[in-house]
């Protein structure tokens, strides 16, 4: 009470984040990533310099997923909070290689469909592409990669090379 007036003060302080450790260490794209500690209600999370989500309730986690479009081979883990960004121990995320199954066949003939399957396709099939013949080919799928060998292509022996924009797979 000051001059008959009464006055409430409200959030005056908060109480710095302290986060603990993160889980899973390594995955893909979609990974949910969980942040553990204490005081995290009010802070931000980023994967590097990406902002990933806000948490905003009282709780001693915050999570958040690998978007399709952070294309790193490793990265860290932040919270911010009131302007300061502090790392969340434990080291680096490890995103988990592309890999790719052989084909069936070795021979094709030109306007033949091709799939390649495998891990480690990113959901957003725009940057899944095969590279053959210097064309690059973008994929319709991320569960796999289709395309039709081009009708152009002349005969003879062309390697293949498919990637999710992180990895290369020869």
């Amino acid at each position: 009470v000051s001059a008959g007036q009464n006055y409430s003060l409200n959030s005056s302080f908060q109480l710095k984040p302290s986060p603990t450790s993160f889980t899973p260490n390594t995955g893909s794209w979609n990974t949910y990533i969980t942040v553990n500690g204490n005081s995290l209600y009010n802070s931000s999370l980023y994967f590097d310099e990406v902002f990933i989500s806000n948490s905003n309730s009282y709780s001693n986690s915050i999570s958040g997923s690998i978007p399709s479009s952070l294309l790193k081979k490793k990265f860290k883990i932040y919270i911010v909070s009131g302007g300061e960004k502090i790392e969340v121990p434990g080291g680096y995320f490890t995103m988990t290689g592309l890999t790719v199954n052989p084909l069936t066949q070795v021979k094709y003939f030109s306007g033949s469909l091709i799939t390649f399957t495998g891990t480690g396709f990113n959901p957003n099939s725009n940057y899944n592409k095969i590279i053959i013949d210097g064309e690059t080919i973008v994929s319709n799928s991320y569960t796999s990669m289709q395309f039709y060998l081009p009708t152009t292509i002349s005969s003879g022996y062309f390697p293949i090379i498919v990637t999710n924009s992180l990895d290369s797979v020869k």
